[in-house]
């Protein structure tokens, strides 16, 4: 996994890490150890950039229904200093989280200015050996 890719998913499993310790701390969730979770790119790209699983894994552990869990960890859910925009809570209980345009535009400004991107009528070039641009800009679903 790149490391691009990779900072964006402890970014998000701390975020949902750091509600449900929140949750638990104001009594709304039971004090149990969280499961582990996944986290991966959803099939509908309008179902955000990444998605987990947090609540629909923790429902036995929390002994309540997962959108419950979701709509709870959403109360104290804080996506401020990550690279992402928004998360929001979809069908039984997945969190979808939506990458901020303005880190993504930062982050291949940055690979730019490394001489790893080459900008050519409008669309991008990558070398497919660069540490995850390529993933990135298929994530995102520019063209090149």
């Amino acid at each position: 996994m790149t490391s691009i890719v990779k900072q964006s998913e402890q970014q998000l499993r701390k975020a949902i890490e750091d509600a449900v310790q929140a949750a638990i701390g104001c009594g709304e969730l039971p004090n149990e150890s969280l499961p582990e979770f996944t986290v991966e790119t959803p099939a509908d790209r309008t179902h955000g950039d990444l998605a987990a699983n947090a609540a629909m894994v923790s429902a036995r552990a929390f002994r309540m229904p997962p959108r419950r869990i979701a709509d709870t960890l959403m109360q104290h859910l804080s996506v401020a200093g990550t690279c992402f925009e928004k998360a929001e809570v979809a069908g039984p209980g997945f969190i979808n989280f939506y990458l901020n345009p303005d880190w993504i535009y930062g982050t291949l400004s940055d690979i730019e200015q490394r001489g790893k991107v080459v900008f050519v009528c409008g669309f991008f070039f990558v070398r497919i050996f660069l540490y995850g641009c390529t993933f990135l800009l298929f994530w995102k679903g520019f063209s090149f």
